[in-house]
């Protein structure tokens, strides 16, 4: 048997659907992985473990909640729940904001269940406004971080200021800022129409008033067919999506009565009624099916000015065929979609297109399964990274929770860190469940959650205690060494394989468990995050051989590298 040593470094393609399983040919298949649970692609090439998810709290009422965020500045933000009739408001340090001790801080708002989904917002410093096609516009006002007031603003001049005709026409569907302008977009009686404020008075939609260069406007998009908006972009031209197109607004200078924007069509995918996201200067929009990701930004090889869409979801179109319900992005520490599918699941696309044209580009998709259905998706920035929100309903149950950029991954977990104990409360959300504990670094067996209890058998003075879940990486079949040619088909072995790990945990690899321990650690103490390699053998022979890492324990897990010896059968 010919013997070859494949080597698997770079997993920024990410899992990638069944139907590339015979690309061996492509760049991307060989970056790419068969299968991907819990982790995360490194755009550097290596992949680690999702983090944990710590529990925050509840949703009032166990309601079915939404996120939004309200951005003051990286170490001022906060995650906005909003249920039926009513915002509550959490910090980007975990904590609830309260009226009073044991009193969550709560503002009375119009929205009923079925609209919270589709809210779309705009911020301008410590003011949101938010609207929904049935109801007139909202502003969100932060008046100190105790202190926040839901408003109806006149909006001077609106044709939708006012209930003259029963709210018959309908209200905006769409808003952002604009070149110091606030835009609404779409509604009943115009969906192809925009409506500008005047420059730097955000509630002021006279048009003509003055018959100056800062006068509001309304604007026309020009359609074959009947479209809606549905969402708004701004950039250096205003991007708007439709039902069926993209359009693009640009103005030479500042726009104006006497200077309007150019109004050019440049795609026809259409969009799906959700705003879209920015990663650096592209728009991230779904599209009108919903399962399919795509991103718009300019050509720059065009001879002329023109705007381009990929569909980011190309490879991976399994990851998203039960439509795309919510998005979010995290920039910081690596530059992640998160994204919420119909059915609950939770997704990630890994995607910096920053590196587009160093040789370093990546779209790598993700799979999260969690135990329960996760129903929202948030972001808000803290000094150190970008903080995931998420609300996962277990079993009926809900809680809300976010992600900590740590080495230990248990999901609605808690932590305590204090004084030796042995009795750690705060866990009745897992009430009856058993759970993982790590306990100053050590992995300790499963415990059962007693009336909101745990018991240790030894005190500590740190410990975590939540839900397990298991991180897989999967590699693509190794296609090469064979006499004459492919691999595909022929019998082959890894005799050995190797994995390359960072600060990580050792893994199993194809369902064998490296050792964990060296003779040289104190038996009283927990074995250190391993960097380098180590080896496994006797694996046994398959026509399907890929290498499969997984890990179980509560521990960081990443790997840089797989490689091994294989041999490969004639027939």
């Amino acid at each position: 048997m010919p013997r070859i040593r494949p080597l698997f470094n770079n997993f920024t393609s990410g899992e990638v659907s069944p139907v590339m399983s015979a690309r061996a040919d492509t760049d991307q298949f060989r970056k790419s992985c068969k299968q991907i649970k819990n982790c995360i692609c490194d755009t550097r090439g290596g992949i680690f473990s999702r983090p944990g998810i710590l529990f925050a709290g509840t949703p009032k009422a166990n309601n079915l909640v939404r996120f939004i965020p309200f951005i003051v500045s990286r170490g001022t933000s906060y995650i906005i729940e909003v249920g039926p009739l009513y915002f509550r408001f959490w910090k980007n340090d975990g904590t609830q904001i309260e009226s009073s001790p044991g009193v969550p801080l709560e503002v009375v708002t119009p929205y009923i269940a079925g609209e919270i989904s589709d809210i779309q917002y705009a911020q301008s410093n410590d003011v949101l406004y938010l609207v929904v096609d049935d109801k007139n516009p909202r502003k969100l006002t932060r008046v100190s971080e105790t202190s926040w007031t839901l408003s109806q603003p006149t909006f001077n001049g609106a044709v939708w200021n006012g209930n003259a005709d029963a709210h018959a026409d309908g209200f905006p569907r769409t808003i952002c800022f604009w070149q110091q302008r606030l835009v609404f977009g779409g509604r009943a009686a115009g969906p192809q129409t925009l409506w500008t404020s005047r420059v730097a008075d955000f509630e002021e939609f006279a048009v003509g008033a003055t018959n100056a260069d800062d006068d509001p406007l309304i604007l026309e998009i020009a359609a074959t067919t009947q479209e809606l908006i549905q969402w708004l972009a701004p950039g250096t031209a205003l991007f708007v999506g439709t039902t069926g197109n993209e359009h693009r607004l640009l103005v030479n200078g500042y726009l104006a009565p006497s200077n309007p924007p150019d109004i050019a069509r440049q795609s026809q995918y259409g969009s799906r009624y959700m705003q879209p996201l920015y990663i650096g200067r592209q728009v991230i929009f779904v599209q009108a099916t919903g399962k399919r990701l795509r991103n718009y930004d300019l050509n720059i090889n065009a001879n002329v000015e023109s705007y381009d869409s990929i569909d980011l979801s190309y490879l991976a179109r399994h990851m998203t065929a039960d439509k795309i319900n919510q998005m979010a992005y995290a920039q910081i520490e690596e530059s992640v979609v998160w994204i919420v599918t119909d059915i609950g699941e939770l997704k990630s696309m890994t995607y910096d297109p920053s590196l587009g044209g160093t040789g370093f580009e990546a779209v790598g998709w993700q799979d999260h399964p969690v135990d329960g259905t996760v129903e929202a998706v948030g972001v808000i920035p803290t000094d150190e990274i970008d903080m995931v929100w998420t609300c996962i309903d277990r079993g009926g149950t809900r809680y809300i929770g976010y992600q900590v950029d740590d080495d230990y991954l248990l999901d609605a977990s808690v932590i305590y860190d204090s004084t030796l104990a042995t009795t750690i409360s705060g866990f009745d959300h897992l009430e009856g469940e058993t759970i993982q504990v790590v306990a100053d670094g050590a992995v300790l067996p499963d415990h059962l959650v007693t009336s909101g209890d745990i018991t240790l058998t030894d005190a500590a003075r740190y410990v975590r205690g939540g839900l397990s879940y298991t991180q897989r990486i999967e590699s693509q079949r190794p296609d090469a060494g064979a006499q004459d040619g492919t691999t595909q088909g022929r019998p082959i072995q890894f005799n050995e394989i190797f994995v390359n790990l960072l600060n990580s945990v050792l893994p199993t690899i194809n369902g064998k468990r490296i050792p964990d321990r060296s003779v040289d650690t104190d038996m009283d103490s927990a074995e250190p995050l391993f960097t380098g390699d180590r080896k496994i053998n006797n694996l046994g022979v398959s026509l399907e051989e890929t290498i499969i890492v997984e890990n179980t324990l509560p521990v960081r897990m990443q790997v840089l590298a797989l490689h091994g010896t294989l041999s490969v059968g004639t027939e």
